[in-house]
């Protein structure tokens, strides 16, 4: 404002001495006699004035170059607030995922890949250097414990390293990788207490390596059943998710129920039988009758799958209705007892697969109930009122003299 005021004193002055410059030049020399030094010169007068209409030009220009500079500033002001605005009010449209093998969900979808990058991991381990070299044979219950914590620690530990984009915003119990450990978790812990007992009294399975148990179970299956689980659902939700979008133009809803009703019994006793089979050359985990159970057993196996793959699949797989925790552990819970009363009915109908010593027979097991409430050898004379085996053969006695079989053998080579 003061530079503007001063170009104006100028211009007023410029004007001044453009019109009273001559005359009092002539004034000053009529008073004196002689040429007055103050007289203005006609080229002096020009120059000035030629300099203050430059400066005042370069003063309009600038006053009009700034006010364009904070008109456009004013402009990108407002449209970045009204972007803003309207950013907070509608949420953007996110493109649909369309590959028909992967879940729409980038959570799920990251979840889902990083369980099948860890299993070449934990199956060499376990299948390519402790099974063929038998590291095994020196194995005690701390070792077995340490294998199975060695497995199941990076199922929980790497994606808290590793975190995709879309999972850098949320607290980690709602990506979908903790979900699915936590479904997973439940769902493993009641198949090993619970129904490693129908492979004891139904399938005529038993473990003999040594090992921390809890009700009778190896705590490392316990632990190696999380890989295992995580591994056979990843690919399930994968599979059924490339199947319904095969069959999405069928017309009929029960013609496409029935085809993945199909899929997943057919999926299940594949699962089921190559556990088995991949498991044969680990001489601790003993069968009574192995043909039968490859072809049998593995259908009872099969049943933990047949309920719990379309259940899984509905995890987190609507990315507009993510679930909560306690859903999770509500819909393994709901799984578990289904798969519970499915194997129970096995036992009351079709009974032992085969004759198994140290099981009772089939009218016994309708008789006694399920086998995890067989009364423990420490209460005195309720075991013997139960008659549970009347070869006199025990579980344990049946394990421990396939151990002495084997070592004996080991000892002659």
């Amino acid at each position: 404002m003061l530079f503007l005021s001063l170009c104006q004193d100028m211009n007023w002055a410029c004007r001044f001495l453009r019109l009273r410059g001559v005359g009092i030049g002539r004034r000053l020399r009529g008073f004196t006699g002689r040429p007055s030094p103050w007289r203005i010169r006609i080229p002096d007068v020009r120059r000035t004035r030629f300099l203050v209409n430059a400066s005042c030009l370069a003063t309009v220009a600038s006053r009009e170059f700034l006010t364009v500079i904070l008109e456009q500033w004013k402009n990108r002001v407002w449209r970045i607030r009204k972007r803003d605005a309207h950013n907070a009010t509608v949420e953007p449209q996110k493109v649909e995922y369309t590959n028909p093998w992967l879940a729409s969900s980038a959570s799920k979808r990251w979840g889902e890949v990083f369980f099948l990058l860890y299993s070449p991991f934990w199956i060499l381990i376990l299948l390519g250097v402790v099974v063929p070299l038998k590291l095994y044979e020196s194995f005690q219950e701390a070792e077995y414990l340490i294998l199975g914590l060695l497995t199941v620690a990076p199922c929980f530990l790497v994606p808290l390293i590793v975190v995709c984009k879309e999972d850098a915003e949320r607290p980690f119990y709602k990506r979908y990788w903790f979900k699915a450990n936590v479904w997973i978790a439940i769902f493993g812990f009641v198949g090993n207490y619970f129904w490693t007992h129908y492979f004891y009294t139904v399938l005529g399975a038993i473990y003999t390596f040594p090992s921390y148990k809890i009700n009778h179970v190896p705590i490392t299956t316990f632990l190696l059943t999380q890989p295992y689980f995580l591994l056979y659902h990843a690919v399930s939700n994968m599979t059924l998710r490339r199947l319904e979008h095969a069959i999405k133009n069928i017309s009929n809803r029960q013609t496409r129920w029935l085809i993945q009703a199909g899929w997943v019994l057919l999926l299940s006793y594949i699962t089921a039988l190559t556990e088995a089979l991949t498991i044969s050359h680990f001489p601790y985990y003993e069968m009574v009758d192995r043909p039968t159970f490859y072809k049998v057993g593995s259908l009872f196996y099969a049943i933990y799958f047949i309920v719990s793959f379309p259940m899984f699949k509905r995890l987190d797989e609507d990315p507009s209705a993510p679930w909560t925790l306690s859903q999770v552990a509500v819909d393994a819970l709901g799984a578990s007892m289904l798969v519970t009363i499915i194997l129970d009915s096995w036992r009351i109908t079709v009974g032992p697969i085969a004759d198994i010593p140290w099981a009772a027979s089939q009218n016994e097991c309708v008789q006694f109930g399920p086998p995890w409430l067989r009364p423990s050898s420490n209460i005195k004379g309720v075991k013997a009122s139960y008659n549970w085996s009347p070869s006199g053969v025990t579980q344990e006695s049946y394990g421990h003299s396939r151990l002495l079989e084997r070592a004996s053998k080991h000892t002659e080579l």
